[in-house]
């Protein structure tokens, strides 16, 4: 893990992300309305017979249909009510993952959400029509109501829990689905999960201690809202399916302020001819020259209508980010050969034997790049510079080398990029080993952790997935430190074996410090202590690795105090004291590494020390550095400063402003030209606030939502930021509660520098 370093100080690491299996069926539910907004794809499905639907009869009923087959956990119903360009490919690998699934003694069903029941109920739909061949239907209820072994009654309206999804997302990309593992606090009408506190500052907390829109910190801290939930239906073959592709599209245009979309495009694509090859490998450079094109609707064309159908109306939004990027793309397929390896219907998957491609790409951002790639079996080579499949991806999933997947269409061919990747799919799915299949899909019995005797050397055998468990007993209060090779993960976890982080942790692996490295916590329970091995990553395969687990206790020092090398060329302690605030940093010179608590959190600050005289000190942070550290960069002229001689009407350079009713401004005035600086520093620090100054014409002078810094340090809810002033004119200084409920703790000091 490493550290991003700031001014010579250093900023706390992105907390470890959870692995292993999936923290129980509540997960579950949030993987399966995550699908419904975001995903491409519909849910994972183990037992289906699939075959070509004729659609719902109306735009509701198809949606309606979605639903309930997510409800029912019945992949028949899902599949049939998606687009069925959409789920292209999925039928051959579903069959060759059943008939593996069966082969080894285990039940598909198992591998969705043991001990789930779901119902859907009190669903209310509308429909808006778009086109002749497309709906927009907005949810605006669907409660899904039941009961799981692991979390008892069950209920999420999607309605509801629509708006939390990308927060949930972005979470999930710092710390993973497990409970625990999110930072921050949410709860809701949808959700109520109680998460662990923030230990980085990256999840706002509302004035009463929880989250009751997290749409809200959506707009103001990433720039956009949630729409309203909604599905984009389009009509196929006199029947109605949902698209995925196209509901995705939507969400992202609404979300990112883009122009109105335009669904006449896709009735016109609909009676229109498709642009296609007369033979599949032609199939192949028809579609790398619709790309050359860079016109997004050609490139539209060259694929299978019933897949992109729903990205037409929004051709025109890509288009334009295209254009602004300044993109000129230049593919051509000068030689290429293929072999055929396995026909379904109109669905045909070559083997790409060789291939010569010739490339040139510019944006404005880089001058023009010419390049040359070459297909050779399981190589690529750019320009001579050849790179080839992993010898374990290949004993993995069996894939030796690279195929596309090609459709029929009007006679000719199109390349079909779904299908392509389910063709990958059902070559790993016949292939995978059965372990690793069972492992993957959390099935079967999983291995005892292997026990281990503290002080003693031990050869531990990773699974074939590149991942081990140990068991060690300790005393509550001990610290437990794990010597091993730098190429190892080490990671404490909980009884069942999944990783936690409870801020004791340390570790030289963060650092280039020492080899083999070290990593340690403080046991805050007695009995046997859990730490999985992992390998670089998941083709690490099985491997035979050298770890040492000392468990001991460990030297209580001050700040300032030197951590005694009681380990021959290396020193663990516990520093007492050695809390981090937001304003302050601990330091332990260029050989030595500490664990990170920080204020307000329940945890015991280690220290490893890889020489003699390694002192922890807790630093403050200097104002460059604040400012380095929080994304500030002052852009104005160092000798504007100091000139403009702000006021606020009565003639101060201070003002209380009050947030009872959301929002307060207040006038100001400069005597000559300059650079005002103005900081909000909030009084009542739960409360989360924006700063904006306005012009005597209503344009922005300055605005901050992030917060910066103050005179004092940066905090949460403190603003600030500056303009250049000139003389004769004024300025309004509005200050605003984003909740918009308004506080009667909200005093705001605005001050004028």
């Amino acid at each position: 893990m490493s550290q991003v370093e700031v001014l010579g100080g250093s900023l706390p690491p992105l907390p470890p992300g959870a692995s292993g299996r999936s923290g129980g069926s509540r997960g579950w539910i949030f993987a399966a309305l995550s699908v419904l907004a975001v995903a491409l794809l519909a849910v994972v499905v183990w037992r289906v017979a699939f075959a070509a639907a004729s659609g719902a009869t109306s735009p509701e009923q198809a949606v309606e249909d979605l639903l309930q087959g997510v409800a029912d956990q019945d992949g028949v119903a899902v599949l049939g009510a998606v687009s069925p360009g959409e789920t292209a490919g999925v039928q051959a690998f579903e069959t060759a993952l059943t008939e593996r699934l069966e082969a080894v003694g285990a039940d598909p069903a198992d591998a969705v959400a043991e001990g789930l029941a779901i119902e859907l109920g009190d669903v209310e739909l509308s429909a808006e029509r778009l086109s002749d061949h497309a709906y927009r239907v907005t949810v605006d209820q669907a409660v899904f109501t039941g009961t799981s072994d692991a979390d008892g009654e069950i209920e999420a309206d999607l309605a509801e829990a629509w708006e939390v999804l990308p927060g949930l997302a972005s979470m999930a990309a710092f710390g993973g689905m497990d409970e625990g593992s999110f930072t921050g606090v949410y709860e809701s009408e949808a959700f109520s999960s109680e998460l662990d506190e923030s230990e980085y500052g990256w999840s706002a907390v509302g004035p009463d201690g929880e989250v009751d829109r997290y749409s809200e910190y959506l707009e103001d801290d990433f720039g956009f809202d949630m729409p309203d939930p909604a599905f984009i239906v389009v009509q196929e073959d006199g029947g109605w399916h949902v698209s995925m592709i196209g509901t995705v599209a939507d969400v992202v245009n609404a979300m990112a302020d883009g122009p109105e979309p335009d669904f006449e495009a896709l009735s016109a694509a609909v009676t229109g001819d498709r642009t296609t090859a007369p033979t599949p490998e032609g199939a192949i450079a028809s579609l790398l020259e619709a790309v050359s094109s860079e016109d997004v609707p050609t490139v539209l064309d060259a694929l299978p209508l019933s897949q992109v159908g729903g990205l037409y109306p929004y051709a025109g939004a890509i288009q334009d980010s295209l254009d602004a990027e300044g993109v000129d793309v230049e593919l051509e397929v000068t030689d290429i050969a293929t072999s055929e390896v396995s026909r379904d219907g109109d669905l045909l998957t070559l083997a790409v034997d060789a291939a010569t491609v010739e490339a040139s790409y510019t944006d404005e951002y880089t001058d023009a790049e010419t390049s040359t790639m070459t297909v050779e079996g399981p190589c690529v080579a750019f320009d001579g510079d050849e790179s080839c499949l992993p010898e374990r991806l290949t004993e993995l999933t069996g894939i030796d080398g690279f195929t596309v997947t090609v459709r029929e269409v009007d006679g000719g061919y199109q390349v079909d990029p779904v299908a392509t990747l389910f063709s990958y799919l059902e070559t790993a799915a016949e292939n995978v080993p059965e372990d690793v299949l069972l492992s993957l899909l959390d099935l079967g019995e999983g291995a005892e952790p292997q026990a281990v005797e503290a002080g003693v050397p031990t050869t531990v055998t990773l699974d074939a997935l590149g991942s081990a468990t140990l068991a060690v007993e300790a005393e509550a209060g001990q610290a437990v430190m794990v010597r091993h090779d730098d190429e190892v993960h080490v990671m404490f976890a909980d009884a069942e074996g999944d990783p936690t982080f409870d801020g004791s942790e340390v570790s030289t692996a963060w650092t280039e410090l020492t080899s083999p490295s070290l990593t340690a916590r403080i046991a805050t329970t007695s009995g046997t202590q859990l730490v999985t091995l992992s390998g670089d990553d998941f083709l690490s395969g099985p491997a035979e690795v050298e770890v040492e687990v000392v468990v001991d206790e460990v030297p209580q020092i001050a700040l300032g105090e030197e951590v005694p090398l009681q380990y021959g060329d290396h020193g663990v302690a516990e520093v007492v004291g050695a809390v981090q605030t937001d304003t302050s940093f601990l330091s332990t010179g260029e050989r030595g590494v500490s664990s990170y608590c920080y204020q307000g959190d329940e945890c015991r600050t280690l220290v490893i020390a890889t020489e003699p005289g390694t002192v922890v000190t807790l630093e403050e942070y200097s104002d460059e550095e604040l400012d380095g550290s929080y994304g500030y960069e002052p852009e104005l002229e160092p000798e504007a400063y100091g000139l403009a001689g702000p006021t606020f009407a009565d003639g101060a350079t201070e003002r209380s402003f009050d947030l009872t009713d959301v929002e307060e401004s207040a006038d100001l005035t400069v005597t000559a030209a300059g650079v005002v600086v103005v900081e909000a520093a909030n009084a009542y620090a739960d409360l989360d606030i924006e700063l904006t100054v306005l012009d005597d014409a209503g344009e922005e002078a300055c605005y901050s939502d992030y917060n910066i810094y103050t005179e004092d340090g940066p905090g949460m809810g403190d603003e600030a930021c500056e303009f250049e002033a000139e003389a004769g004119r004024t300025y309004t200084v509005e200050v605003r509660d984003y909740e918009e409920q308004g506080s009667a703790d909200g005093q705001v000091l605005v001050t004028l520098r």
